[in-house]
């Protein structure tokens, strides 16, 4: 151990203590602390061995080297090639991102996962989603029940970036919609001519309130303005029950889409890819992180939330609506 004492841990960036478990590479001499290794699962300058890299003691945490070829997600030496063509850019830095390890442990897991890793990708408001993701595992249960999902349905799927499965149910959203007013068209015709007579009375400035009141009585007393209504009931009667439906499955949802993440990360980290960070874009402090916690900032970041998203999604649903109408 004396060999290494002073000197620091490539992925954690602590220094080697006299009783620490250390392991070194067989290529290249590098040494970790055990429980680190294992957590990235090789050699943290695996990407090194092929240009017969050897370790040098050195007493400062190691920087990652930056190449000139840094173009996509994932960094390569120059003249290599990820396995399936990855390359590697450096994740933005969060500012002010807490110290999931530290909050969470590095041994702690679920179904396999660091919840470390776990909470980065979740970002905001994570000791819910891994409470909610451990109890899910743990009973082998699908279903819970999210108060956003059932408020806000489509879009708060929009702004957690479950963006497959948002679609999916503004589509369904969609159809009912439209599906329910061809039906009002054809079944409550009379209805329908009396809405219209309205609406058209309403865009004239010079139309009375007396005269409007009248138009909106002849309507309500359409011999099929029941039948307009059953419709009607049966369209909100959809939006409730997707709603229901959001918020019983949401957060299973949520918990796939976090766990494909990170496993997608973690394959591409495996097969030898490696983080690296740009000091322009961090602040003095984070001059030094380790992969583990850039694989972190780069969870979260692809992770997360979005604003954009679910602003987008609704003025294409009106939009889409608008044009349909109009039809």
């Amino acid at each position: 151990m004396s060999l290494y004492e002073n000197s620091v841990c490539p992925v954690c960036g602590k220094k080697f203590e006299a009783d620490d478990d250390v392991v070194t590479c067989p290529e290249c001499g590098t040494p970790h602390h055990r429980e680190c290794y294992k957590s990235i699962g090789h050699c943290i300058n695996a990407n090194l061995h092929s240009q017969n890299y050897k370790y040098e003691r050195i007493k400062e945490p190691v920087e990652a080297q930056q190449q000139s070829n840094t173009q996509g997600e994932y960094y390569v030496p120059n003249g290599e090639k990820a396995p399936g063509g990855e390359g590697n850019s450096n994740p933005p830095i969060v500012m002010g991102m807490p110290n999931y390890n530290r909050i969470y442990g590095t041994n702690d897991t679920i179904d396999g996962e660091s919840v470390a890793d776990v909470a980065a990708a979740v970002s905001i408001n994570a000791p819910r989603f891994v409470s909610v993701f451990r109890r899910l595992s743990e009973k082998h249960k699908k279903v819970s029940w999210n108060w956003s999902a059932f408020f806000f349905g489509e879009f708060y799927m929009f702004f957690r970036k479950m963006y497959r499965q948002a679609i999916v149910f503004m589509c369904v959203n969609f159809a009912a919609l439209m599906g329910g007013m061809a039906c009002v068209f054809k079944f409550a015709p009379k209805y329908t001519a009396a809405v219209n007579e309205l609406s058209n009375a309403m865009s004239q400035k010079d139309t009375s309130q007396s005269a409007l009141q009248s138009l909106a009585e002849k309507a309500m007393q359409a011999t099929d303005a029941q039948t307009a209504a059953l419709i009607m009931y049966a369209i909100i009667g959809v939006f409730i029950i997707c709603r229901i439906i959001m918020a019983m499955f949401s957060d299973n949802f949520y918990k796939k889409s976090i766990f494909a993440l990170i496993k997608d990360v973690s394959e591409k980290l495996s097969n030898g890819a490696s983080f690296i960070q740009t000091p322009m874009f961090m602040a003095e402090e984070q001059g030094n992180l380790s992969q583990v916690q850039m694989k972190q900032l780069y969870l979260s970041k692809r992770g997360g939330v979005s604003f954009f998203a679910p602003v987008a999604a609704l003025l294409v649903f009106q939009i889409l609506i608008q044009l349909a109408s109009s039809l």
